[in-house]
């Protein structure tokens, strides 16, 4: 493979070769380690031109690829059974590159799988991702927009500097992933699992989590303006610096939840239920102050802090000692007459 970017079978290349083939031509081309690429994309240190590899995804591409590896796997039993060695019967199977669903008596494959691979500066704007599995990949200045990702599942993975604009999440589970200065605007996350997340300097405008599920994620720095929230589960999550203005959280369930320094103005918080919420320099809507009061006098920490009440003691168990009469007696002592 001459050049990562310029080959016409680049996806033949991200979903055949393993992980640590791809990684490794990946650095190559860019003329690093693997362990320097890994360090410099972390840090945000990599700059590479606009330029990026386009690859199309779509399920006649997906199917074709499927049915070279399904060869492949032949020829690996084949081989295996001719002389058995492990080294054969170790090789990467249609498995192992590919989500397969069984649809009545036969298999069919769905999706692409990636474990473990490095992407810097890949286009995959309008692909069909639905159903795929990413799972402990790290992408740098790649592309997703228009995108469909639904019933994905989505799990380590690290998101840095990529653009999701009008991606459909619908149904993905997300988790243990960070999103790093990418834009995630005018998406759809309806009906997803995001869990054990980090989104930060990031933009989430016009995105909607209409009836999903969000728990123990942070949301640091970054800006959800005219987000759609509703009927939402937010559980023990952060927000801190974060532009939330004229979101709607109608019926929302927020519980432990931690807001500093936010602004919620022009927010819909009807019929939200509101559990052990810290809410700190945050700028509130008028109509729904009092729902945060009665949140911060019913669970304020303060609250647990009182000292017990003593139990009932019997009067007769106390020894009454008259404190005046001591120093009264003390007195006469001093007195000169």
């Amino acid at each position: 493979m001459s050049s990562v970017f310029d080959s016409d079978d680049v996806f033949y290349d991200l979903v055949n070769l393993t992980a640590d083939e791809w990684n490794q031509a990946v650095a190559t081309e860019l003329d690093y380690t693997v362990e320097d690429l890994r360090e410099i994309i972390t840090v945000r240190g990599l700059a590479i031109s606009d330029t990026r590899a386009r690859i199309e995804v779509d399920r006649n591409i997906i199917a074709g690829l499927a049915e070279i590896q399904q060869e492949d796997d032949k020829d690996n039993v084949m081989e295996y059974n001719g002389s058995p060695n492990d080294d054969v019967l170790y090789r990467a199977t249609l498995l192992d590159k590919f989500t397969v669903t069984i649809n009545g008596g036969g298999e069919e494959v769905s999706s692409i799988a990636l474990t473990g691979k490095i992407l810097v500066g890949i286009d995959f704007s309008g692909g069909d991702f639905a159903y795929s599995y990413f799972c402990h990949c790290e992408f740098y200045n790649c592309v997703f927009d228009n995108a469909g990702m639904e019933n994905m599942v989505i799990s380590n993975c690290t998101f840095t500097r990529c653009s999701f604009n009008k991606v459909d999440f619908t149904s993905t589970a997300i988790s243990r992933s960070r999103f790093f200065e990418t834009n995630l605007d005018n998406s759809a996350f309806d009906y997803t699992c995001i869990s054990d997340c980090s989104l930060v300097v990031s933009s989430f405008n016009d995105t909607s989590f209409i009836q999903s599920k969000i728990l123990y994620s942070g949301f640091s720095d970054s800006e959800g303006m005219n987000s759609d929230w509703k009927d939402t589960d937010i559980i023990q999550c952060s927000f801190s610096n974060t532009q939330l203005t004229n979101c709607d959280f109608k019926r929302a369930t927020l519980v432990d939840d931690m807001f500093l320094r936010v602004d919620l103005t022009e927010c819909d918080f009807s019929s939200v239920t509101v559990t052990c919420l810290t809410v700190t320099m945050c700028e509130v809507p008028e109509e729904f102050q009092e729902l945060f009061e009665v949140n911060h006098l019913l669970y304020s920490p303060a609250v647990f802090e009182w000292e017990p009440t003593p139990t009932d003691v019997d009067d007769e168990d106390i020894d009454v000692i008259d404190f005046n009469e001591e120093e009264d007696e003390e007195d006469d002592e001093d007195r000169p007459w």
